[in-house]
């Protein structure tokens, strides 16, 4: 049976796979106090963010490869390889929690099934890990939204970080495009070709995107920082002004990556000039 198919059940807590309570096992673990394992499973929460995104663009990259053949079993292959490639990863992160807290995967796994089973905070924290493993392995990642940012946060640092990211993706992007042409007798790369797909998977790979969201300050709070900027976008889009500014400045941005396809290369002070928050 594949490991994943068990997460709506149990908190995944020994990588992609589950760490089940052996009730014939005697031993008794030290109880966790509640405000400790909260931290514990938002610290969680918070590492694991990045994976998920992660393995929603291996799952898509993979999936773009298995639609080129007729494989009934698809969706299995593609659980599996998910599976196989980010085990490790997930059980390093949940090493560097547990030796953080000083605590054993056994003994949070006892707490939160065992010790604080019928609390509704420790479940719901439970709860949102399983789903975003769920949706991750589904490739699409649309947990709830959280409407209460810090107060740092405002429209013109949203704009702002969201205009650096857009500049660093383009010039990476531009950068590619020529190398691609100076490496193949100044030959374009052509939009839906096999070059311009790895080329998109090397702008994600090469993505300043988390050191730009660090230096905003987005890593200063529970959420995963990506996380954190996708819902100041959401909440300060109810905001039609914001919103407005927003889709101008991606606007902006995809006609730029447009024109780097077009001609080639553009000159990356322009880039920085049109894109000016």
């Amino acid at each position: 049976m594949n490991k994943l198919a068990v997460f709506s059940s149990c908190i995944a807590f020994a990588g992609l796979g589950l760490y089940l309570i052996n009730n014939k096992n005697k031993k008794e673990e030290r109880i966790i106090e509640k405000a400790q394992l909260i931290k514990i499973l938002k610290d969680l929460q918070k590492q694991y963010y990045p994976v998920w995104e992660r393995m929603i663009e291996y799952g898509k990259l993979q999936n773009h490869v298995y639609n080129k053949k007729s494989n009934e079993n698809k969706q299995e292959i593609l659980r599996d390889l998910i599976e196989s490639k980010f085990q490790n990863v997930i059980e390093k992160i949940e090493q560097s929690v547990y030796i953080k807290y000083e605590v054993s995967k056994d003994e949070v796994n006892y707490n939160c099934q065992i010790i604080y089973k019928d609390d509704d905070q420790i479940a719901e924290l439970q709860n949102y890990i399983n789903l975003g493993f769920d949706q991750a392995i589904k490739l699409e990642l649309n947990l709830p939204i959280n409407i209460k940012l810090p107060e740092f946060i405002n429209e013109e640092l949203i704009l702002k970080t969201q205009c650096q990211i857009l500049i660093s993706s383009a010039k990476i992007f531009n950068i590619k495009i020529q190398e691609y042409a100076q490496q193949n007798n100044g030959v374009k790369v052509t939009k839906h070709s096999n070059a311009f797909q790895q080329i998109l998977t090397e702008l994600k790979q090469q993505s300043k995107k988390q050191e730009i969201l660090n230096q905003n300050g987005f890593d200063q709070s529970d959420e995963a920082s990506t996380k954190l900027f996708f819902d100041s976008i959401k909440v300060y889009s109810e905001n039609r002004s914001f919103k407005q500014k927003l889709v101008k400045l991606n606007e902006i941005y995809d006609v730029i990556m447009s024109e780097i396809l077009e001609k080639g290369y553009i000159l990356e002070n322009e880039i920085e000039n049109r894109l000016k928050c």
